[in-house]
């Protein structure tokens, strides 16, 4: 009874998972073949969690802006020494990669990257900094989740993967820094849509 109780609730968690990663919106649908394999089209084309891998990528690259940003500053304080210090900075070196990457994949694609947010991160004392660090990674993981079902090129899809891996790892050590749970979300981690993490990252533009 119990390992069919947790397949039960796996399908169902995957179920969810796959509701939830469209963006916060739309119902479902068949999906459609392309050269990249089949689209999850979980709403019609055209509407907001459609299947848009350019529109998701500017998306990506304002968050992990978001986050570049963070780490230069908070490694610009002084705040930090040692060992916490090394972790802000490789931190920090890991998000512009993720910059560079998706700038360059926008490009490739004929796609203007946009504009770099001005952040405005109240960065009063280290507790403070790593509190907002830690908000804005788990929040980063779920962002990433959240897009699965707007990815059309399933290449694209596993590349964003391996960068939500890492913004989980990121989140579950500043967890540990901050003594918090490691797993927040129990043993499945939760997608987030991006009108609810726009409106929090907004929190912290000037």
């Amino acid at each position: 009874m119990r390992g069919e109780a947790g397949r039960v609730r796996r399908r169902a968690f995957l179920t969810g998972l796959g509701a939830l990663a469209v963006a916060g919106c739309g119902a479902g649908s068949s999906g459609k073949k392309t050269a990249a394999g089949t689209v999850p089209a979980a709403v019609k084309p055209g509407l907001p969690g459609a299947p848009d891998d350019e529109a998701t990528l500017s998306y990506l690259l304002r968050i992990e802006h978001m986050q570049s940003d963070l780490y230069r500053v908070a490694a610009q304080t002084g705040f930090f020494k040692g060992r916490d210090l090394d972790t802000i900075k490789s931190f920090g070196d890991a998000e512009d990669q993720h910059v560079a990457d998706l700038e360059a994949t926008l490009r490739q694609r004929k796609v203007k990257p946009p504009a770099r947010p001005q952040a405005n991160f109240p960065l009063v004392r280290p507790e403070s900094i790593l509190d907002i660090a830690v908000r804005i990674e788990n929040l980063v993981a779920a962002a990433y989740l959240g897009q699965l079902g707007r990815i059309a090129d399933r290449n694209l899809l596993g590349t964003l993967m391996t960068v939500h891996t890492v913004e989980a790892r990121h989140a579950a050590t500043l967890n540990l820094m901050r003594h918090k749970a490691v797993t927040p979300t129990g043993a499945f981690a939760r997608p987030e849509n991006m009108a609810t993490v726009l409106r929090i990252l907004d929190v912290y533009t000037a």
